[in-house]
C-alpha cells in the first residue's frame, strides 16, 4: 500500500495496474513499442474511470514513451524513488538487461527495502541469479514452466 511502482517492458500494463489495484500509491510504466503503449494508455484510461465510479482517490499514473533498455538515462528524469519495481523484458533481452549499469541506476533511484521483481526464461534463471550486483540482495526464486521470476530486496 502506497508504494511507488516502476513497470519496466510494461506490455499491456498489467503488473502496475495490479500494484495499482493493490493501493500503489503511483505506478510508471516504461515501454517502447507504440502498440504496447496504445494499450497501457487504454488499460490506465479504464482503471481510472473504474476508480472514479468507485469514487477511489485515483493514484498517479504516467505511460512513458521510452527504451526501456537506456533506464540509466531515464531515471534520473523520472526524480523518483521506487519501492516495487518490475522488469519483464522480452526473454530474448533479459540477460543483456539484467547488468551492474541497469541495477546500479535502479539502485540509485530506490530506497533501501525496495522490491526489485525480474522475470526471465528459466533457461536464463542461472545467470541472473549468480549475477552479484552491488546493492541488490536475491530473496527469492520461483520457476514458473518456461518463466523464472526472481525476487530482490535493495540493501546497502
Amino acid at each position: 500500500e502506497d508504494a511507488m511502482v516502476l513497470d519496466v517492458f510494461a506490455g499491456t500494463g498489467a503488473n502496475g495496474l495490479e500494484c495499482l489495484s493493490r493501493r500503489a500509491r503511483s505506478c510508471d510504466f516504461v515501454e517502447n513499442s507504440r502498440a504496447a503503449q496504445i494499450c497501457i494508455k487504454e488499460n490506465v484510461q479504464e482503471f481510472l474511470r473504474r476508480c472514479v465510479a468507485q469514487r477511489l482517490e485515483a493514484p498517479r499514473t504516467e505511460a512513458l514513451v521510452e527504451e526501456a533498455n537506456n533506464l540509466a538515462a531515464l531515471l534520473p528524469r523520472l526524480n523518483r524513488q521506487f519501492d516495487i519495481v518490475w522488469v519483464d523484458p522480452p526473454y530474448a533481452q533479459a540477460r543483456a538487461w539484467f547488468s551492474a549499469k541497469n541495477l546500479g541506476a535502479l539502485a540509485q533511484h530506490c530506497p533501501m527495502g525496495a522490491v526489485l521483481v525480474f522475470e526471465c526464461d528459466r533457461a536464463d534463471a542461472s545467470a541472473v541469479t549468480g549475477t552479484v550486483v552491488s546493492g541488490w540482495h536475491l530473496n527469492k526464486e520461483k520457476t514458473y514452466g518456461d518463466t523464472s521470476v526472481t525476487i530482490w530486496v535493495r540493501e546497502t
